[in-house]
């Protein structure tokens, strides 16, 4: 068990590394030497890929060579650690470093967050003091739109959050302007300052013109959480023709880093360029017919947000089944969410994770 964490451990600290010396040789040809930039205190980190390659920078100048020396210990005993050690896929069941969360704010629909800080904090139990945690909210296209610092107090602290009017909170309370993410879909990425696993998060998408409502567990993952690269999304939905509102929201998530962030790291795509694949299948006790119960979507985005209808338009709309969300591309992590309403009656649910064939 030990073995295995700590080979864990030190296999994602040299992929960020690896990671961060490429991003840091783009830039110096670009004429911008990140560790430079970094240097200079007046220049602040911002967004979560600069927060995560200062991170970065600033671990592996301390202990490169510590990590050097155990990976050459450890490493080589992976091979006799048991090979499902640790479980495919995101964590519903423990607190963890970071919770990720879908944003739906377009249309007629909105969306609440709440967090809560189950870890341990300074102070007393009766006076715990306030914990740094981090709100990076990302638009579907995997552009980092919005990013703010909330105090939570440890110990079972709560904050609730709504994204038409997101502000920072300082230590003592005292709330920054609202910034308003009205008309975007996207996702939130919750991370704990000290990572450590503290956080758990769920959150409600009402659709405020049928007056229906769902919600779900966030995802956790850094200290529990693990996503696996081609791994397949799966869900259930009920009869089409029962369905009032349908919402499936899929995510491509990099986790490679101590926070994760959108395919595209925080920056807008270049136009026409393929960021997420997606293979959507429903599989039902009926035949499975291809032609109309399976579609692809090819994406210049991090997200995807759609309904069952507009996916199976052809299909029996009197059956239930099972979704199946398997990314093209087996180099790409994603989870996934589904709300779905009979009349103003909700459910929704996290996808579970399983390994592509």
């Amino acid at each position: 068990m030990i073995v295995t964490t700590v080979a864990q451990l030190l296999t994602k600290l040299l992929l960020i590394s690896t990671r961060f010396s490429l991003q840091r040789r783009r830039q110096s040809r670009a004429g911008n030497s990140l560790p430079e930039v970094l240097r200079n205190r007046a220049v602040l980190p911002q967004g979560a890929e600069m927060r995560d390659q200062y991170r970065c920078y600033m671990l592996l100048r301390y202990v490169k060579t510590p990590i050097l020396v155990l990976a050459s210990v450890f490493l080589p005993l992976m091979a006799f650690a048991p090979a499902n050690a640790q479980d495919s896929g995101p964590n519903l069941s423990l607190p963890d470093a970071s919770v990720v969360m879908p944003l739906v704010v377009q249309e007629n629909y909105t969306t609440f967050f709440l967090i809560s800080n189950v870890g341990e904090s300074d102070g007393s139990r009766l006076e715990p003091e306030p914990v740094e945690v981090n709100w990076d909210f990302f638009d579907a296209s995997g552009e980092l739109i919005a990013s703010v610092t909330r105090y939570v107090l440890g110990e079972g602290g709560t904050d609730v959050v709504d994204p038409n009017a997101v502000r920072s909170r300082d230590e003592d309370g005292t709330l920054g302007p609202p910034i308003s993410l009205a008309g975007r879909n996207g996702f939130v990425v919750v991370s704990a300052e000290d990572d450590e696993p503290r956080l758990i998060g769920n959150f409600t998408v009402a659709n405020i013109a049928t007056s229906a409502a769902w919600g779900a567990s966030g995802i956790g993952l850094g200290a529990n959480g693990l996503l696996f690269p081609g791994d397949s999304a799966v869900g259930s939905t009920f009869k089409i023709n029962d369905l009032a509102d349908s919402l499936l929201v899929v995510i491509g998530i990099d986790d490679v880093g101590f926070v994760p962030t959108s395919l595209t790291e925080g920056f807008a795509p270049e136009d026409g360029e393929e960021i997420l694949g997606l293979q959507i299948s429903l599989q039902s006790n009926a035949t499975f017919d291809p032609s109309a119960d399976e579609a692809v979507r090819r994406l210049s985005a991090s997200a995807l947000f759609t309904t069952i209808e507009e996916l199976f338009p052809e299909t029996n709309p009197g059956l239930s089944g099972t979704l199946v969300v398997k990314p093209t591309d087996p180099s790409v992590t994603l989870v996934a969410f589904y709300g779905q309403a009979v009349g103003p009656f909700g459910a929704g649910q996290t996808f579970r994770m399983v390994i592509s064939e």
